[in-house]
């Protein structure tokens, strides 16, 4: 019997090994999940930033393009005006001038 209670003594401490290692592996898995979780996590958050910062140029841009978009509307109205002006001008010196 003392032959046989060795090999069971052998046989107990490869499967309390056998545990120990699995409970050790399956720890290093959960922790590398989430390690990879946080990870996927901060580039979910990163990229949201990027998206908002990309809308905020965008919308500057766009902001930039209407502001140009009424300056030249009213150097053009400008223009008009005082083209308008300059044929009334025109016109009422023709008139005085045909008087005389």
């Amino acid at each position: 019997m003392g032959t046989g209670m060795k090999i069971l003594t052998t046989v107990i401490k490869e499967v309390d090994r056998a545990n120990k290692a699995a409970e050790r592996d399956r720890i290093r898995r959960e922790k590398e999940r989430i390690r990879r979780a946080n990870e996927l996590e901060r580039e979910r958050i990163k990229a949201e930033k990027d998206n908002i910062r990309l809308q905020k140029q965008l919308n500057r841009e766009e902001i930039k393009a209407e502001k140009e978009r009424i300056k030249q509307a009213i150097e053009n109205e400008k223009k008009v005006f005082e083209d308008r002006i300059n044929e009334r001008r025109d016109l009422r010196l023709k008139y005085l001038n045909k008087k005389h």
